[in-house]
């Protein structure tokens, strides 16, 4: 067996440790190549879950928006529902490009696709019912429209596959890490400074996907947020509904003020409430309650004179919160019912005043008495209907009186 110079020795170490080293390079590099495609992946399904949430909130703001538009007429929310309509179709088309190497998914997208359309076109349509003024069409499809529900059902199957995936490419990417590390732990020193140099890698990896779903999380809250706000504006569309039903028929302002105080109290969890109307003295007088004292019933208020006064006075929506149990100086109709809040609505038409509405509640959402503000001047239009058909019948009845005095 041949001996080894010194030189020989150490050439025969050097060239053994530059294989070494090469070979630990090349199994690093390609553990690093591994790395990066995983985080390509991560990144992608965290891209896709991004942008179906982006459709997602869009299409819920530009409903919300037709809603507000359908309720209140006010062209605001139709400014809103052209911005969110012109950012669907390219977070549709963004989401298409990031799954078209996926066929699963490119199905769902497509069907997708064929949703949103369908909820597009169900809201242009009611924009246009909107616009040829018939509001309660317009209602009535912005009621029983689903698709919305067909919509969310793929965005979830669209989601739960891509969070499958992200969860096998994490599970991955934890294995190549740890076979990563067990490559640099039998390394030389060399080897060691490159594990460092791969480890502030790995760490700045994983940073980023923090941050990435730091932003997912905040995107979700977003979406929960807007959800609450499309739930109350349902609410208050559906409230607005209720009373219009309600109102609807009634040729006597008594049968109407009751139907009003008793479906709005309901509707809206008041557990006590009062409707007055401006007689022919311009003096409030109580027409009708709900849990309310009948004793009171027909007393007459001047303008000015104790809360609901003042609100005649001023036009303006007074609210009380507070009220101690018992307190008896409050100079109100509702004074001895002990609610915890007071809400007193004046009903204008045209700015001229047609009655007040006293409600008291234990709690009341602010929710509440922006519905309550809202239906007050479609309430106030009724009223003043029926008030001027019954003058005009008055005014009939009393000229066919004066007829058949004159043909005697």
């Amino acid at each position: 067996m041949p001996k080894f110079s010194f030189q020989q020795q150490v050439l025969t170490g050097f060239i053994i440790t530059l294989l070494f080293i090469f070979s630990g390079a090349l199994t690093a590099y390609n553990r690093i190549q591994e790395l990066q495609n995983d985080s390509h992946a991560v990144d992608r399904s965290q891209d896709v879950i991004k942008f179906t949430n982006q459709v997602l909130i869009n299409i819920v703001q530009a409903e919300s928006s037709v809603r507000g538009l359908t309720a209140t007429g006010n062209s605001y929310y139709l400014d809103a529902y052209n911005e969110n309509l012109s950012k669907i179709n390219p977070s549709i088309d963004r989401l298409s490009s990031l799954i078209k190497d996926n066929p699963y998914q490119s199905i769902l997208v497509d069907s997708l696709k064929q949703h949103v359309s369908q909820k597009l076109y169900v809201m242009s349509s009611i924009l246009w019912s909107i616009n040829a003024g018939e509001f309660d069409k317009a209602k009535a499809d912005l009621l029983s429209d689903r698709t919305i529900n067909r919509v969310q059902s793929l965005i979830d199957a669209i989601k739960f596959k891509e969070n499958l995936d992200l969860a096998e490419n994490r599970k991955v990417s934890d294995a190549n890490v740890k076979e990563t590390l067990i490559v640099f732990l039998i390394g030389s020193g060399i080897i060691i400074g490159l594990f460092l140099l791969m480890f502030q890698f790995i760490q700045q990896s994983f940073k980023k996907r923090k941050l990435i779903e730091d932003n997912l999380l905040e995107t979700n809250q977003q979406l929960k947020e807007i959800s609450e706000e499309n739930k109350t504006q349902n609410w208050l569309l559906k409230g607005s509904t209720v009373i219009d039903e309600a109102m609807r028929g009634k040729k006597q302002i008594s049968e109407l003020c009751d139907a009003i105080i008793k479906n709005l109290c309901i509707y809206t969890n008041a557990n006590i409430g009062a409707i007055y109307r401006l007689n022919e003295n311009n003096n409030l007088e109580l027409e009708s309650g709900y849990a309310f004292d009948p004793d009171l019933y027909h007393i007459e208020i001047t303008p000015g004179d104790g809360l609901v006064g003042q609100v005649a006075s001023s036009h303006e929506t007074f609210i009380l919160n507070n009220i101690p149990p018992g307190y008896l100086k409050i100079k109100s109709a509702l004074g001895e019912s002990s609610p915890r809040t007071i809400l007193i609505q004046p009903l204008l038409f045209e700015g001229e005043l047609k009655g007040v509405m006293e409600i008291g509640f234990l709690e009341m959402p602010e929710s509440t008495a922006k519905f309550i503000e809202r239906i007050s001047h479609n309430i106030a239009v009724v009223m003043n209907s029926v008030q001027t058909r019954s003058q005009v019948q008055s005014l009939l009845k009393n000229t066919e009186l004066l007829a058949e005095v004159d043909d005697c």
